[in-house]
Order: structure tokens, then sequence, then C-alpha cells
């Protein structure tokens, strides 16, 4: 039977939504200190603005701020021919040395043929765009990445219509510094209508030391370690990204500068596996304000992090598709979670979705179908949207002042291993709401 919370304990906008829990405890809820607000990041506003506000808090992303450079102009273009053990080049900018091909000048390059055991290099000290367009290229290496833009201004990656593109680096690097497939040590926009496939070897399938856009393109990763990584921010506008990955599928690390470390899915279809690590980890906020997210991660939780979605910060859900199976938590924050429109939907081993401050759903649908605990959080505030939560062993609803016996209890219990927290002995599902 599903309990039913007492009218008083509704807010006057209960008529706006909707809310359904099963658990073996179905409501736990404490009154939070009232220090605890929510993060400026995550400040109520109108329907599915909430990605865009915390967007606001955070650097641009290069892509943003870069004007097309020549709107109506097709760029010229140097063309470069990959010949097996070599390639051949027409015009300035470009130099080749047996296997290896260094881009030494911005510029645009179109690059088509295949280079067995050998390298692109992009070295350019001036401050222009490097533009590469992949025209069918299949390169591999033995000794490293193949893919290496080692110095420029700003980089971009073009996957010309109808090709398809083929990466494949070393399981070894013969020297420090890349750790990628395709690594790059500026801003990197990926785009175009044609596909790109990545094997990451050594660690990961592309990475960036700063930020990353993704506008484009089928992209299908698989990487020892992290999937697609941008230190800065990684920022996926449209496509198609599919990734396995040993470690997390999506990464942004940067967590020395409070406005960078974000992942943003702005559009497109995203679909993220991790057998080792998180879905997508960012040090600062997960956002999505649109598009189709698909996260899953198998490994063990005992073992690793192996959360859906993890935010420094905070995650936010303002529009689009988002779908999570995690033997962690399936979504985590260490300061906030919003959702204000899109549909969110969770199957987890742990918390369907908690956060250390405030859970805030005002728009759009939560679903919970699985967890070990539905919502926790300091505070959950429901003002609008549907919400479901589902739990096998705890409770659906978890709202606990930090230092009470229940946050404690659920300390103890994430340090548990999964086979541990199946054997707890549960209460009857749809016994009467309880406060701590």
């Amino acid at each position: 039977m599903t309990p039913k919370i007492p009218r008083a304990a509704l807010p006057a906008a209960a008529a706006a939504f909707a809310i359904t829990l099963a658990g073996a405890s179905a409501v736990a809820m404490a009154a939070a200190p009232p220090t605890a607000v929510a993060s400026p990041r995550a400040a109520a506003g109108a329907p599915g603005t909430a990605a865009a506000a915390a967007r606001a808090h955070n650097r641009p992303d290069h892509d943003s701020r870069r004007p097309d450079e020549h709107p109506g102009r097709r760029p010229v273009e140097r063309q470069i021919r990959l010949t097996g053990g070599s390639a051949r080049a027409a015009g300035p900018g470009v130099a080749v040395a047996s296997a290896t091909v260094t881009i030494g000048s911005p510029g645009t390059y179109r690059i088509s043929g295949r280079l067995t055991d050998g390298q692109i290099v992009v070295d350019s000290p001036d401050a222009g765009l490097v533009r590469l367009v992949l025209a069918g290229v299949d390169i591999s290496s033995s000794t490293g990445a193949p893919l290496v833009i080692a110095a420029a201004g700003a980089a971009e990656v073009v996957l010309a219509p109808g090709s398809a593109n083929v990466l494949t680096d070393a399981t070894t690097y013969a020297v420090d510094g890349p750790n990628a497939a395709l690594f790059s040590a500026a801003d990197l926009t990926i785009g175009g209508s044609g596909s790109l496939t990545v094997t990451g070897n050594f660690e990961d399938g592309i990475a960036s030391k700063d930020g990353l856009v993704i506008d484009g393109g089928t992209i299908a990763v698989q990487a020892v370690d992290d999937g697609v990584r941008g230190k800065d921010y990684l920022v996926v506008n449209g496509g198609t990204l599919a990734v396995t990955a040993g470690g997390d599928a999506l990464r942004s690390d940067n967590d020395t500068d409070v406005t960078a470390g974000y992942i943003a899915v702005n559009g497109g279809t995203v679909q993220a596996t991790s057998t080792g690590g998180d879905g997508l980890s960012a040090a600062t906020d997960v956002l999505v304000d649109g598009g189709s997210l698909a996260v899953g991660t198998t490994g063990a939780a005992a073992d690793a992090s192996t959360k859906g979605l993890k935010a420094g910060t905070s995650v936010v859900v303002s529009d689009g598709t988002v779908t999570v199976d995690a033997t962690d938590d399936g979504v985590n924050s260490n300061d906030t979670v919003t959702v204000d429109g899109g549909s969110l939907t969770v199957a987890s081993g742990d918390d369907g979705i908690h956060a250390d401050g405030v859970v805030a759903v005002s728009a759009g649908s939560v679903a919970v179908n699985r967890s070990y605990e539905g919502i926790e959080g300091l505070k959950i505030l429901v003002s609008g949207g549907t919400v479901r939560a589902v739990s096998q062993t705890d409770d659906a609803f978890n709202a606990t002042e930090e230092g009470s016996a229940r946050w404690n209890r659920r300390r103890t219990r994430s340090s548990r291993s999964p086979a541990a927290r199946s054997s707890s002995t549960a209460a009857p599902t749809g016994s009467t709401p309880t406060a701590p």
C-alpha cells in the first residue's frame, strides 16, 4: 500500500505535483538547521532555468566565446594524405618525418588515408585556430597517442560528412605527457557529421588539459581508464557519444577553480558506461539542459566510486531525458541536486538521489525505481513536477539533519559492502511514515 502523507505536511503548492513513495520506511524527515540553504548555483527560478543559472556561475566554454571566423566563406584547406608508413602534404605548415606528421601553424588541414604506426602532432606556437578535418583516417601507434595537439591557440577536429575515422593508441607510451588516444593541451572542439572511433589502450580515450566541447558527429570511445575528459569543462551540445570506460566515462576534474570542473549536456545523445568508476564525474557541476543521457555503472561499489552522476557542487536537470542505472548512488552531490524540468529516472544499488545539502524538485519528473534509500538530503523540497521513489530496504524519502542518528546510520551503511546491505533486515513495505 502506498503510504499517505498527512495533508499538514504538504506545502501550499501541493496541487501542482504528485508524490508516490514506497519503502520499508516511506518517509523520514527532520527539520534541517536554519543555516542550511541551497547553493546559489541552484537558486529558484522559472521552470527549466536552473541549469542556465548554474552555467552563469561557471567559466564560459571556449566554443561559446569564439565567433565564426569567416561567415559564408570556406577556409583554404591544406591537404595531408596518409600513405601507410608515411604521408604526403601540400602547402606550408606541415612537416613529414617518416611516420610522424607535424603541423606547425594555424589553418585548416584536411587529412585522409591510413597510418599504420605513426602520429599526427600539432605543435603550433601561434595564437590562431588549428582545424583538422578528418576525411577518412585510420591512425594507430605502437609507441604513443596517434593524434596529439601539443600546442595551439585552440584546436578543432571536424569529422567530414560521410567519413569514418579511427584512432588507436599504444598500451604503453614512450614519452610522458599525453595520456589519451586523442590528446589536446589546448581547448578542443569536436564536430561535424562523420564518425570517430577511439580506442584508449593506455589510459584515456579523448582528453583535453583545458576545455572540451562536442558539437556533433557519431563518436564511440572505449578506454582502459577515463573515456572522455575535459579538465576545465566538458560540454556536449550535439551529436551521438557512446563511451565505455574502465574509469569514469565522462570526467571534468579541475578542482582548483570554482568556475571550472563542470560537465554540461545541452543536446545530442550520450551513452556513458563505466565498468570501474563513475558515469559522469565533475569537480563542480553536472548540468543537463537538453538531449538524452543514459548512464550505467557496473563496478563494485565496495572497491571504488561507481556513482551514476557525481558532482562536487551541484547536479541540475532542467531539460532532456536522463536515465541512470548505478551500483552505487544514482545521483550524488556534495551540495545540491535540482530538478526543474526534463525527466530523471534512476535505479541504484545505494541511494537513488543523494545530496549533502538540498534536493529540490520544482518541475519535470523524477522516478527512483530501485534503491537502498530513495531520496536523501538535509532538506528535500518538492514544489512541482512528479516524484516517485521506491526503496527496497530503507526510506523512500529521508531528510535528516547532519549529526543525527539517522545521518550517522547512513554514513555507517554507506561504508558497507552491497552484500552486507542486502542482508539487512527491512521493515514491511508500506509502514507508517515516521520521524527520526
